[in-house]
């Protein structure tokens, strides 16, 4: 988060810059992979509302 200090979806598709409740968000699911639950190349960093709407989806539409 201190590459990353704003909701990367917000950013790539609206150019705008939210740093408010930003969360770490799993691309792949760490209940299906365990294996990469530290690995930094799996996480995005997403405010709360991407999080909730990107949900359990390990597809990254930005």
């Amino acid at each position: 988060m201190k590459e990353h200090p704003y909701c990367e979806r917000c950013w790539s598709k609206w150019k705008i810059i939210t740093t408010e409740n930003v969360q770490g968000h799993h691309i792949k699911s760490f209940k299906d992979y365990p294996e990469l639950r530290l690995d930094e190349n799996n996480i995005a960093i997403l405010c709360r509302v991407r999080n909730l709407q990107v949900g359990d989806s390990s597809e990254m539409d930005w």
